[in-house]
């Protein structure tokens, strides 16, 4: 599913961070003055060393699409922090609105559960 994706995606985004292949490959590629610009093309399958010309074409990819994947990665995962930061808001919410509420006193507050079955019990009705 999405979460094996997702694992993927950071993954990827974590190889291509800690190996600097989007900035190797553009400082190998630049485009010097009076030069015809081409498209710069890289293996799907990268060895460490970058060193591999033997591939054919079919196995190689446009690094616009590489650094369009790295973009859409990043905002991913400024969408999935922004989230985890909402969650994290939210749950100090609900641990401060119900501090006392609970009847274990070292725990001193609802779960999300328990606020959730207060809040709407019909939900958690037995059939």
């Amino acid at each position: 599913g999405s979460a094996g994706s997702r694992e993927l995606l950071l993954a990827f985004s974590w190889l291509l961070h800690r190996l600097s292949l989007l900035e190797q490959l553009l400082a190998r590629n630049r485009v010097k003055t009076g030069d015809e610009a081409h498209v710069c093309m890289v293996s799907m399958f990268v060895s460490l060393h970058l060193t591999s010309p033997e591939c054919g074409l079919e196995d190689r990819v446009d690094i616009r699409y590489l650094q369009w994947l790295h973009g859409r990665l990043r905002f991913q995962w400024r969408s999935l922090h922004a989230q985890h930061q909402e969650h994290c808001k939210l749950l100090h919410k609900i641990h401060l609105l119900t501090s006392g509420s609970h009847m274990d006193q070292i725990l001193g507050h609802f779960s999300v559960t328990e606020t959730d079955l207060v809040r709407r019990p019909e939900n958690y009705k037995q059939v």
